[in-house]
């Protein structure tokens, strides 16, 4: 049998990247919010697969902004905009940080990628300072059109199904379990849409009701010292 070389789709992402066209409105708009409302802190950022740093170039100007993504193309992009990049593959070595240096981290449409999430989850935590904030997304095999689709011998839309570039099915409670399982506080967990809409609508039962969204995206926090 043919193992996993988690290498294999550089090539796949480097397309997606090239242009630097890639963006994701709706779900870069939902984090900004949570940020803004949450009124989270930070002076030291890293986006893990951060693709071609839009999200990044939505924080605050004045912030330290670093990136690890495994695209060459998406790195160079994020170099010419004044970001700390570095081309990294996060599922065969650890991030290239020491402990308890960033304030915030960032990992947005990622962990459904990568065959051992759990690296990425502990790296996170790793490098958070006590009391940092880490805030993911991913997309959610359990939502309202996944019904349908198993009804008609389809398989769900996202799912690491045969010929997909996902490796990891998630869930509202799988990640609530993930994330305590590594050590990590969950504050907030939200949805983007109820997919296929993708109005005012949609985006505000799915932040109502993220068990049945089209993506989760959690808050969650590195205990504080003492905690």
């Amino acid at each position: 049998m043919e193992k996993i070389r988690p290498g294999d789709n550089v090539e796949f992402y480097n397309q997606a990247f090239s242009g630097d066209n890639y963006e994701e409105p709706i779900l870069h708009k939902k984090v900004m919010n949570l940020i803004r409302k949450r009124k989270i802190e930070y002076k030291k950022v890293l986006d893990i697969g951060a693709g071609n740093g839009k999200l990044l170039e939505m924080l605050e100007q004045s912030s330290d902004k670093h990136a690890v993504d495994i695209s060459e193309t998406g790195v160079k992009i994020m170099k010419g905009k004044g970001i700390n990049a570095i081309c990294h593959n996060i599922s065969l070595e650890k991030l290239p940080y020491p402990d308890n240096r960033f304030d915030l981290v960032i990992c947005t449409e990622v962990l459904e990628h990568i065959v051992n999430p759990e690296v990425v989850m502990s790296e996170a935590f790793r490098v958070l300072k006590p009391g940092g904030i880490f805030i993911s997304s991913v997309p959610n095999i359990y939502q309202l059109a996944t019904f349908i689709l198993v009804f008609l011998d389809i398989p769900p839309i996202n799912s690491a199904r045969y010929g997909s570039q996902h490796y990891r099915d998630y869930t509202k409670k799988i990640l609530k379990r993930a994330w305590k399982e590594h050590g990590f506080i969950v504050k907030k967990m939200i949805g983007d849409i109820i997919f296929p809409f993708k109005g005012a609508v949609s985006r505000f039962f799915a932040g109502i009701f993220p068990r049945l969204s089209h993506r989760i995206i959690s808050v969650c926090q590195k205990p504080a010292i003492g905690e």
